[in-house]
């Protein structure tokens, strides 16, 4: 069914041109994927600053990276959208789905209306549901209803990983790192919503940490 919560838009023509490229595959998410490799000193930089500033027991890398990829599709919500039937519709809310694999389980859980929570919130809750997940206790209500994807593989140093896309969204954040020098920020896309450039753009911004913590 479409989305409950979000708003029918018109596609534009570029967009319809877009979509009539990739008609083939109608019903279902026609993925692409492509990706960026970036500087992660800054990162780094910014994520220990934060968890010395909040005292805090982890690292909270990912959950910035994933934070601001929240604030970006509010920028651009384009990409906090789905395709159903041939029309596009926007959500209301930014939902990321974070993965959280342990043990042999993999977890997606769900930190719903990102855009209204502050740096610091957005990472304390995060780090609830992850606990909640190490526990085995997550609710239905904490793994479902994503509207956009964040995902890493960088505890395992690898240099590339390709993710699908979560179920009604269009955009999947992919990150690895496999060194000090080495980082790449890639995304599975629903190509027949999200062109290669307004993917590469919205990489582009996410490579970037914003000021100071």
């Amino acid at each position: 069914p479409p989305p409950s919560a979000g708003q029918r838009v018109s596609l534009t023509p570029g967009q319809r041109g877009m979509l009539k490229t990739v008609e083939w595959q109608k019903h279902e998410a026609s993925p692409a994927y492509l990706e960026i490799s970036y500087d992660p000193q800054r990162w780094d930089a910014y994520a220990l600053e934060f968890q010395k500033s909040n005292r805090l027991l982890m690292n909270p890398l990912l959950s910035l990276l994933a934070w601001k990829l929240a604030q970006l599709a509010k920028l651009h919500p384009e990409i906090n959208a789905t395709l159903h039937d041939g029309d596009r519709y926007v959500y209301d809310h930014v939902n990321p789905g974070f993965t959280v694999q342990v043990g042999g389980d993999l977890y997606l859980i769900v930190q719903r209306e990102a855009e209204n929570l502050s740096q610091a919130s957005f990472v304390e809750k995060l780090g609830d549901l992850q606990r909640s997940a190490m526990k085995k206790s997550l609710r239905p209500e904490q793994t479902s209803g994503a509207t956009i994807g964040f995902s890493s593989m960088a505890r395992w140093l690898v240099t590339r990983h390709m993710p699908i896309l979560i179920p009604h969204t269009s955009l999947m954040i992919a990150h690895t790192a496999s060194g000090s020098q080495a980082a790449t920020l890639g995304a599975t896309y629903d190509h027949r919503v999200l062109s290669g450039g307004d993917v590469v753009r919205v990489l582009q911004e996410l490579a970037e940490p914003e000021g100071k913590p």
